[in-house]
């Protein structure tokens, strides 16, 4: 793969970026309505977790999404690809009772057999992606886990256009790689799995799509 494809592996390889990674996304009363509504649609995918379960989080960043899924009482192990980011992880819940490990993690070469996680969370990662490398993490997410996924997309509209060139002019940058149905639906049929919700975290405001997959149980 080109070295543009894997840009993400040097995004936060800063301490600084990611002491402040929580601050400067997640502080704010935007980023706090944000995490609120992206909590829910996580508590929403996994209410029928009865017996709770062993879950991948990955990429976990400083563990915003790993503290919930660790509080709800699942077992979980944070991957990324960040030393930097994982310090912070590490700091905030290395001694939480329900925290496995944290490692460094390539995405596109997860070290795990198949169906070692009951589910895998990847969350605000695969926007920063060309197509073809979400659709091999995707996978390798999909190899890994037995029953569900919950992804995270930049999902692509009128709309989401529209507000990407707005953002390119006002702040110069945006998210290059947001993905259509009709794509999610061919990398569903081509992987074996079922889409069984797709939720925008907050609509009109935001394009991030949190896209539930299940593995499809064989008769």
């Amino acid at each position: 793969m080109s070295n543009k494809e894997y840009d993400y592996r040097d995004k936060y390889k800063s301490k600084e970026k990611a002491d402040r990674y929580d601050t400067r996304f997640f502080s704010s009363i935007k980023g706090q309505i944000f995490t609120r509504r992206e909590s829910k649609q996580l508590k929403e995918a996994f209410k029928s977790f009865e017996d709770k379960g062993y879950i991948l989080d990955m990429p976990c960043g400083t563990g915003r999404i790993t503290t919930q899924l660790l509080d709800e009482g699942f077992s979980v192990v944070g991957g990324d690809i960040s030393k930097e980011m994982l310090d912070v992880a590490i700091n905030k819940l290395e001694h939480h009772p329900n925290m496995k490990k944290f490692e460094i993690m390539d995405g596109s070469n997860i070290p795990y057999e198949d169906n070692t996680f009951d589910a895998s969370v990847c969350i605000r990662f695969m926007c920063n992606l060309p197509l073809d490398l979400q659709k091999t993490i995707l996978k390798e997410l999909v190899r890994v886990s037995k029953e569900t996924l919950v992804i995270g997309f930049s999902r692509d509209s009128f709309h989401y256009r529209l507000r990407n060139k707005l953002k390119r002019l006002i702040i110069g940058s945006a998210n290059d790689y947001p993905v259509t149905d009709k794509v999610l639906d061919q990398w569903a049929r081509d992987m074996d799995i079922q889409i069984k919700s797709k939720t925008l975290t907050i609509p009109l405001l935001s394009e991030q799509l949190i896209v539930q997959f299940e593995k499809r149980v064989a008769e």
